[in-house]
């Protein structure tokens, strides 16, 4: 999930006059006009009192991340789009298959630099998209909800959230839910089993608010939040909610600040730690400073998130910013989501995948990568779903399914793209 953090300056130009900073009383004055605002606006049901109650106590529930995996590289030969891309310059590829349709993602490597969304097709790839998104994810949000794609795309001064699910080999938009620098993020708020979202974005249209304050210091921050519910097939609106973060409003209804953040030096390591407003730590960042990467501090040994309540949820390893070492992310029971190994970005060892209650659902084998690479998807009954085994040298898979009672459905061989 992606949040940008907003600069805010003391002072703002505006039609040539400098704010000054307001008295207690103009504050007092501005604080009933933003409330009353607020109380006006919002579109408050039983739904948004739920989450309000709830605050930051709520994560994300029922929210399956699709991992990547790796694609056929035969298919890869015959699209001249995707080696145009690939010849262009250094570049980062990501895949996931969903039930056999390959999305691939191209980035060439850089900070900002946007995506290329391609399908798989017979022959290769056609693209998905005609824009470019600076990023993407793929999830399944629980019982009864579509698996859909997250596209983040960027333009102007501001993002956009597209979702996406794939049908036939294409995409299909099921949800805008753009803004000024949106953040998505997915919850249960009834129990029910299927997962809410929430989409908190900057509202850009404030100028009307923003006259009636009286000698009011800018920038006048307001975060609307959008609650949609997937219901009948589509994705219906069941409430919005306005906050106003400023400085500038009275002590009695200023926002609580988020957590604190702390940042320390180690052997020329930055340690950069944010907290929960509980006081709980929320993310550890290691960034270091190369003389070969301008402008930037990159990844750098062990990156750490956690939940609301403590429990770790990721660890990372980077080495000059590139994946080093182990890999893991945790579902908050404890139990692991997945465990991968890198070696300088390069795949090793046995990668594991979990559900929540710890049963194995996938394993890749990476232990002999310039020979064979085998990958195993299990039923829930610990039975093998199918083995993938991929040979570089011959550029050959070899598939094998398999009954839920492990007896062999079929097999299938690959032999430099084309089915034997």
């Amino acid at each position: 999930m992606r949040y940008l953090i907003l600069s805010c300056v003391s002072l703002i130009c505006l039609n040539g006059y400098f704010f000054a900073d307001p008295t207690a009383g103009e504050a007092r004055e501005n604080t009933r006009i933003m409330n009353n605002w607020i109380k006006e606006n919002q579109k408050i049901t039983e739904f948004t009192k739920r989450y309000k109650e709830s605050g930051d106590k709520i994560n994300a529930f029922n929210v399956y991340r699709v991992k990547p995996i790796e694609v056929n590289p035969s298919a890869l030969k015959n699209c001249e789009a995707l080696q145009k891309i690939l010849k262009s310059g250094k570049t980062e590829i990501h895949s996931i298959d969903i039930d056999g349709i390959v999305l691939l993602a191209i980035k060439k490597q850089g900070y900002y630099e946007p995506y290329n969304l391609f399908l798989a097709s017979s022959t290769g790839y056609k693209k998905a998209i005609n824009e470019a998104v600076c990023g993407f994810s793929v999830y399944n949000l629980g019982k009864d909800t579509p698996l859909f794609l997250d596209l983040t795309g960027c333009g102007g001064s501001g993002f956009a959230v597209d979702l996406y699910t794939l049908e036939g080999g294409v995409l299909k938009t099921v949800l805008g839910i753009g803004g000024w620098q949106p953040t998505e993020y997915y919850v249960d708020i009834d129990n029910d089993g299927v997962s809410e979202i929430v989409n908190s974005h900057r509202v850009s249209n404030v100028d009307l608010i923003q006259e009636k304050l009286t000698n009011f210091n800018p920038p006048l921050v307001l975060v609307q939040e959008d609650f949609y519910k997937f219901q009948n097939g589509t994705f219906e609106n069941v409430g919005i909610t306005f906050r106003a973060n400023n400085s500038d409003l009275n002590e009695e209804t200023k926002i609580i600040p988020e957590g604190k953040n702390e940042c320390t030096e180690e052997n020329g390591i930055n340690i950069e730690k944010d907290y929960y407003l509980n006081g709980v730590l929320k993310n550890v960042r290691r960034l270091k400073k190369y003389p070969d990467i301008k402008y930037h501090l990159v990844s750098e040994g062990l990156q750490e998130t956690f939940y609301y309540s403590g429990k770790p949820k990721t660890k990372r390893g980077f080495k000059k910013y590139i994946p080093d070492g182990i890999w893991e992310e945790f579902y908050e029971n404890g139990n692991l989501i997945y465990r991968e190994e890198y070696d300088n970005g390069k795949n090793k060892g046995v990668w594991k995948f979990y559900k929540e209650d710890g049963t194995l659902t996938a394993e890749e084998n990476y232990s002999d990568p310039g020979k064979k690479v085998i990958k195993t998807k299990y039923y829930d009954n610990g039975k093998i779903k199918y083995t993938s085994v991929y040979t570089p040298d011959s550029d050959t898979w070899n598939i094998t399914d398999f009954e839920t009672d492990g007896k062999i459905k079929k097999t299938t061989i690959i032999e430099a793209g084309k089915i034997k």
